[in-house]
């Protein structure tokens, strides 16, 4: 299933944009420099009402809660001069294409972190609340929808699924608006069928936490500034 996931990431990153009618954000002027300890964020578990509806696969003996098998020894820092930052690790592979820049795993193929960042101005604010992306034709809906908080931006992170499909299809999001610079910053990864059922039980922030450690620390490392003057 996480195989499935990690090839459809690109395809569902690519629909989600155009379904929001994303604008197409310029070159990502960027440097990347060695960095130390994270950013912590406040987190609240505010689970979304109905999640008990869904026919999510519930672990068993056979099926254990697993430990993440990435273990990160050393972090670097991407760095957007319009003002963002945050940590991937050291390891990982970057690929820019267009609007976004993707991180991937040397060990792990379908282990990979998307990062969009789009100039958004406060007349298009909305754009940044998945709630008005809903409904939609691929029946995506939001899931343990989670408030973030980071200085001089607010956010949210939640799993964005299909559950209610005969091939549902689920990834972690985390969704950053700064007003100040007016800057749309959005964190994707895929979120399989064990994942989901570890949220239900016990709240997103924690499963990520357990399951997708890299993911995670990324989304908490973010931080917002001034944008920088041309060649800083």
């Amino acid at each position: 299933m996480r195989a499935i996931l990690g090839i459809s990431l690109c395809i569902v990153l690519w629909l989600i944009s155009t379904a929001c009618r994303l604008p197409t954000a310029n070159a990502l002027p960027h440097v990347d420099s060695a960095t130390s300890t994270p950013t912590t964020l406040p987190v609240f578990l505010p689970l979304i009402s109905g999640i008990n509806t869904l026919k999510i696969n519930t672990p068993t003996a056979s099926q254990p809660s697993i430990a993440p098998s990435t273990v990160v020894t050393a972090w670097l820092t991407y760095t957007d001069t319009r003002g963002v930052a945050f940590e991937y690790p050291a390891d990982w592979s970057k690929v820019i294409s267009h609007d976004a820049i993707y991180f991937h795993s040397p060990s792990e193929l379908t282990n990979t972190v998307g990062v969009e960042i789009y100039e958004r101005p406060l007349a298009d604010q909305k754009v940044t609340d998945p709630y008005n992306s809903t409904p939609n034709e691929g029946g995506y809906n939001v899931y343990w929808a989670t408030p973030l908080t980071a200085e001089h931006a607010d956010g949210l992170l939640f799993v964005w699924a299909s559950y209610g499909s005969s091939m549902p299809i689920a990834f972690a999001q985390a969704i950053y608006y700064s007003k100040p610079y007016e800057l749309d910053v959005r964190f994707n990864s895929d979120f399989d069928d064990e994942s989901a059922s570890l949220a239900k039980n016990i709240g997103l922030a924690p499963t990520l936490v357990e399951r997708y450690p890299v993911f995670n620390h990324m989304v908490r490392s973010v931080r917002f500034f001034a944008p920088l003057a041309a060649g800083k």
